[in-house]
């Protein structure tokens, strides 16, 4: 009986099987307020090493994220971004952008040492 299908047969009735699959799914899941694809938009920041922009490894001794939105516990943060050190004389200051909901809020904070 296998004899008279031809494998481009086999193969198109496994594509179009695997094909209504997805599309099921896709309309189940829809129907029960399910996302089909999980995003996650996680913003933290790293401290990394090397010897250029290529080769970057995570810092020896240090344990990333170094800082997260959870980290911040003066005002509300959904993220952290863009960390930048100012060194002039002493003390070394660092900052970083955080913000919540991208569109209406961010700001720069800088510490000392």
């Amino acid at each position: 009986m296998l004899k008279n299908i031809s494998t481009s047969k086999i193969f198109a009735s496994i594509f179009i099987a695997i094909i209504l699959g997805l599309a099921i799914g896709y309309v189940i899941g829809k129907s029960k307020g399910r996302p089909v694809v999980y995003y996650y938009d996680i913003w933290s920041i790293g401290i990394y090493e090397g010897e250029s922009p290529f080769e970057l490894k995570p810092a020896q001794g240090v344990t990333n994220p170094v800082l997260t939105a959870e980290s911040v516990t003066d005002a509300k943060a959904d993220y952290v971004a863009d960390p930048f050190v100012i060194i002039e004389q002493n003390p070394i200051l660092t900052a970083a952008e955080k913000g919540w909901n991208s569109k209406e809020y961010a700001s720069i904070r800088i510490d000392n040492g």
